[in-house]
């Protein structure tokens, strides 16, 4: 299951998708403790950290590769060893530990030799010379340019030639020694031409016995041709045919679709007009409405408040007197509620900034009731957004009720509100009480916290009641998740 699951993960490896390799690489090394199966997984950590490494997260790439290395020594997988090895000096690399690279590069190479495959061994010698020639170790480089190229030639291993030879010119180069690059140079050149020219003959040779194959096969063809020419000539005509009318259709269909797209467009455009006069009628009647309840019930509510307030001081008994002020406090109520919905309703948009001044009205309006609560607003705006009208009344609204909750129910001493903005907005009401239960949070009513949540929920905000850790209640709401 194991190698099964380490195969998966080398493929989605070799099609880029890391994230998706290092997954299941991880499954591959949970899958099982047996010491049987997990001495294999030296190559599966070495896979692990070669994606990491490709993700550029380099500790846990070299995490991976140390435990790889330590799993390869422990069961002398000298194969293993010497990739998780080569993982490691490109991990160095990469992480600007370049005085660290030669020693893990030559311990990788005679790793190679110990093993004695020869593809590899070049392999890794060229990685080596280039590191010389990268980093002002010509004379090594050239040593190891010149000994990959020996047992290149000597076990006609042709493709790794002129890599090799591209490093040995490198290094000549860094030593300053051009003559020596420009002859190195030469016969890369004229080893380049040599392959080319090999391959060429493989290929001209494959040429000419295609060539001869397709003559035998032309000859049977010319004869089938022969027998069956005439049925051609009825198929083309056919087949011509099919041609006029499939054009025919798509010239037809591609009609329709012009005329499908005008008429879209069309319809598009009608709708956008349409969405236009909706919008300038609703703006109208917006208007119109929050004019009629300033000039008409806001007439007569004030009305009614100046003529309680006038009764009142010709009545005297207790009775009427707590009637009255019950009057009074209804008239006074319905003015502020209408102020409150006349002052949304006659904007186009309202900005944090606007309701935070209308929220510390509000405020001074209700302090007088509780001389013994200090009440705070606190702006951190650095973006002042703006909302619609219905949104910032809906705002408006819960932190009203909020702080109506704290200086009513919590018994607190002091209510706090932050309005901050920056990437985003998110507003806290936080006092100092005896903190809010659970299951009134809970509830859908009781303490307004249901019409609270209807209107966050109408609005698409989030909104939470946190109990601070030294007592009291945090309101917190805002559009997006609240850290």
């Amino acid at each position: 299951m194991a190698k099964l699951m380490n195969g998966i993960g080398w493929a989605y490896m070799e099609l880029d998708l890391d994230k998706e390799a290092i997954n299941w690489f991880r499954k591959a090394v949970q899958v099982t403790d047996n010491i049987q199966y997990t001495k294999h997984f030296g190559r599966i950590y070495s896979n692990m950290a070669s994606a990491y490494n490709s993700l550029k997260l380099y500790d846990s790439a070299e995490a991976c590769v140390n435990k790889a290395i330590e799993l390869n020594h422990a069961e002398q997988n000298v194969e293993s060893l010497a990739n998780a090895l080569n993982i490691k000096a490109d991990i160095y690399l990469h992480t600007g530990r370049k005085t660290q690279v030669e020693a893990v590069l030559t311990e990788a190479l005679e790793l190679r030799k110990k093993k004695g495959d020869p593809f590899y061994i070049v392999s890794d010698m060229f990685q080596l010379a280039t590191y010389y020639a990268e980093n002002g170790q010509p004379e090594k480089g050239i040593a190891v340019s010149l000994e990959g190229i020996e047992i290149a030639k000597k076990f006609n291993i042709a493709s790794k030639l002129p890599v090799l030879m591209n490093a040995l010119a490198e290094n000549y180069k860094v030593a300053g020694n051009f003559k020596m690059h420009s002859e190195t140079m030469e016969k890369l050149l004229v080893l380049k031409d040599s392959l080319y020219a090999a391959n060429t003959a493989q290929a001209l040779a494959d040429i000419q016995g295609k060539y001869d194959l397709q003559k035998k096969e032309n000859v049977i063809i010319r004869q089938q041709l022969e027998l069956t020419k005439k049925d051609y000539l009825f198929y083309g005509s056919m087949l011509l045919l099919a041609l006029a009318l499939l054009i025919v259709w798509l010239i037809f269909r591609n009609y329709k679709r012009k005329q499908r797209m005008k008429m879209e467009m069309a319809l598009a455009e009608e709708k956008r007009e349409t969405d236009k006069a909706i919008a300038e009628a609703e703006e109208k009647e917006r208007r119109r409405i929050a004019a009629d309840l300033h000039d008409n019930l806001g007439a007569y509510a004030a009305s009614i408040a100046a003529n309680v307030d006038h009764i009142s001081l010709q009545q005297s008994g207790h009775e009427s007197n707590f009637s009255l002020q019950e009057l009074r406090n209804n008239s006074q109520a319905i003015v502020s509620q209408l102020s409150d919905t006349i002052w949304a309703l006659k904007k186009d948009a309202l900005s944090l900034t606007a309701i935070s001044d209308r929220l510390k009205i509000f405020i001074q309006r209700i302090q007088p009731g509780y001389p013994h609560i200090s009440i705070d607003v606190t702006e951190d705006i650095e973006t002042d957004f703006l909302l619609p009208p219905s949104q910032a009344f809906h705002l408006f609204r819960i932190m009203q009720e909020a702080i109506n909750n704290a200086v009513r129910h919590s018994g607190c001493s002091n209510v706090s509100v932050l309005i901050e903005s920056t990437g985003q907005w998110k507003i806290c009401i936080k006092d100092n009480g005896k903190g809010i239960a659970e299951s009134n949070i809970s509830k859908t009513g009781g303490n307004g916290i249901g019409n609270m949540k209807s209107r966050a929920h109408d609005a698409g905000w989030k909104i939470e009641w946190l109990r601070n850790g030294a007592g009291g209640t945090n309101v917190a709401i805002g559009p997006a998740t609240i850290n």
